[in-house]
């Protein structure tokens, strides 16, 4: 894994980044059936966060040092360069936070917009900086914010914790949606991500595992309907 993180450094961050991922629990359930064992989806998880752990306590060291390298120089443009230095960024802090690493100051124009855990900045961010910043956070504001919870305050909500729906059918009971159209679906082997055009001044990412069991998407241009839980929204200070 540390020639993984050196090669991104050295270049190429965004298969660095996908490198550092491991597999998804629905992913780890189809190899245990190709054994032909028993599925025990506790175990599954169990081992995954525990092997999680272990490599974040082990290379604890080089995931802060990269963390820092990694600390953007420009302001951000989503081209192939940033988005992998990004991504690759933000599996490092990933680690950091299942390591218990001690705070990290995240700044903005010469002052600290949040010090913090690397968990508490990846799922509790206090600004909108810091939401899309620190793991690439939707952030929904204005008009759109309102409709949703019925104030114009800022929301933060995670790509992962955002699912997509069919347009049409019943909304499942407590949850917050939104339609939008489909505008691409970029494929990374064991996940996509997914960008959903809500309105022209609203774009969000979905990040989803994939699995010979998961439903495929629509092609793009479909109409769909994003769905999430309130709890996983962050309010953000305005």
């Amino acid at each position: 894994m540390l020639e993984r993180l050196d090669a991104g450094l050295a270049g190429d961050t965004a298969l660095a980044a996908e490198a550092l991922n491991l597999p998804a629990e629905a992913v780890l359930a189809e190899a245990v059936v190709s054994l032909d064992q028993p599925i025990d989806p506790e175990a599954i998880h169990a081992a995954r966060v525990s092997l999680r752990r272990h490599l974040a306590a082990r290379l604890r060291d080089a995931f802060e040092a990269a963390w820092t390298a990694l600390a953007p120089t420009v302001p951000y443009a989503p081209d192939g360069a940033q988005v992998g230095q990004r991504a690759l960024r933000n599996a490092c802090l990933g680690y950091l936070a299942e390591s218990g690493a001690d705070r990290v100051a995240v700044f903005s124009e010469g002052r600290i917009e949040q010090l913090d855990t690397p968990r508490g900045l990846y799922t509790r961010p206090r600004t909108a900086f810091v939401a899309s910043f620190v793991g690439s956070a939707n952030v929904v504001s204005g008009a759109l914010a309102e409709h949703l919870t019925g104030r114009r305050t800022p929301f933060a909500i995670r790509p992962e914790l955002i699912e997509i729906q069919p347009a049409e059918g019943a909304l499942p009971e407590g949850l917050l949606a939104a339609a939008g159209t489909l505008e691409d679906v970029l494929y990374h082997g064991a996940s996509s991500r997914c960008h959903v055009r809500i309105d022209a001044d609203t774009l969000l990412a979905v990040a989803r595992a994939e699995s010979a069991g998961a439903a495929p998407l629509p092609p793009a241009g479909s109409r769909v309907r994003l769905a999430w839980r309130p709890a996983d929204a962050v309010m953000l200070e305005s």
